[in-house]
């Protein structure tokens, strides 16, 4: 932080809300970040979707039911299904309302809602499909095992998720286990499982031993603003964002901070500033989270010389042996540039200084600098500096 006390903060983002917490130990902060990631992780792995859906409908009743009394009303019925955007006629929330309110009470229950949610949430288009492979078994149309199987094969094209679908629970898989329900049929063909995107390409399978010039990288521009460029408000959790979609080069614009500490923030902008030292920890502890290849920090360089050290100083001590600090040897700027398989779990840094020339041999002015390719950086052995060595 950039103020006289000094804390450690996470973030905790739930759709389109954030939670700030703070505490003054860093200690503190990583103990509640593992404890909530571990918990996460329990959950998501633990529960089926079936499981999902009914968790989802149990928070959806609570919520709509405003007075706690257990049940919900046509008209509270239909506001929720507005505001989740499900498109229906009120003649047919109407007539599906009245299908499961079986006493006619005018309300329904907790598990009445969840029924009524999960025919509402049916595909119609899959509807013909579920006709034809489905039978009558204990006054219930189910997709039997088999049946199941032939329509992956002929329609889908594979068969190979079906063994994992016959492990899951209600309302996916009927109660005596025989076959896929119609919301079960409709919820696995529209789920993950079933993605149009060939899951062998979710693995890696291209060259990655090929200098890393040869590749397309995500990059991020600006990174740490999370809105105007003018006067907008800059933020570490920016550089999480980006990580957890895929990024690996974010940018970090250094200009010289209070008390000689180097900050992050858009130049003669009213946009605010933030540490560059909480943002180098926070890519040091997050960085690799979703990605084991090299992570690149492009620094757009406006301090001067002292915090461009004390920049050099932070990236050392912070990243350590990651840091990939060992440039080609003098007179072979023609070597290929190292490869995203070489450089796994590496930091690298790329940076254009305002005033090449003074780190370069000579004191004279660089002829032609616009026209200069972005120089490499790397902490000096002394760690009081940069030292610039030229494009490959």
């Amino acid at each position: 932080g950039l103020g006289k006390q000094h804390f450690h903060e996470f973030v905790l983002v739930v759709g389109s809300r954030k939670i700030r917490f703070r505490a003054q130990l860093r200690r503190d902060v990583k103990y509640w970040v593992t404890a909530l990631q571990h918990s996460l992780n329990h959950r998501i792995q633990s529960t089926d979707i079936g499981t999902q859906l009914t968790n989802f409908a149990s928070s959806l009743f609570h919520k709509t039911d405003m007075n706690q009394d257990g049940s919900l009303g046509l008209g509270e019925v239909a506001t929720l299904f507005r505001r989740l955007n499900i498109e229906s006629a009120s003649h047919h929330i109407t007539r599906t309302f009245a299908k499961f309110d079986r006493d006619g009470s005018g309300t329904i229950s907790e598990d009445e809602f969840a029924k009524m949610l999960y025919e509402m949430v049916v595909k119609r288009p899959l509807d013909p499909y579920f006709e034809e492979y489905s039978v009558l078994q204990n006054e219930q149309r189910i997709v039997p095992w088999r049946k199941l199987k032939r329509f992956l094969r002929k329609v889908q094209g594979d068969d190979s998720i079906a063994e994992e679908i016959s492990k899951l629970g209600d309302p996916i898989v009927a109660d005596d286990q025989a076959g896929l329900t119609v919301i079960g049929f409709s919820a696995i063909l529209c789920s993950q499982e079933n993605s149009i995107f060939n899951p062998k390409r979710s693995r890696l399978y291209q060259d990655m031993t090929r200098p890393l010039s040869h590749y397309w990288i995500s990059c991020s521009h600006n990174t740490y603003l999370e809105d105007s460029q003018i006067a907008g408000t800059a933020s570490v959790e920016q550089y999480l964002e980006v990580i957890r979609h895929g990024c690996r080069c974010v940018e970090i614009d250094c200009w010289d901070g209070p008390n000689g500490e180097p900050v992050v923030t858009h130049g003669y902008t009213m946009t605010s500033r933030i540490s560059f030292e909480d943002v180098v920890r926070t890519l040091s502890d997050h960085g690799f989270d979703n990605s084991e290849f090299p992570l690149i920090l492009s620094l757009e360089m406006h301090c001067g010389d002292e915090q461009i050290g004390r920049i050099a100083q932070l990236l050392t001590k912070v990243f350590g042996e990651r840091l990939l600090t060992h440039p080609a040897p003098e007179g072979h700027w023609d070597q290929p540039l190292v490869s995203p398989e070489a450089a796994r779990g590496r930091v690298i840094v790329k940076a254009k200084l305002v005033e090449v020339q003074k780190h370069l041999e000579g004191n004279g002015p660089v002829e032609g600098e616009d026209d200069l390719e972005s120089p490499t950086l790397s902490p000096n052995a002394e760690g009081k500096g940069f030292k610039v060595e030229p494009p490959a």
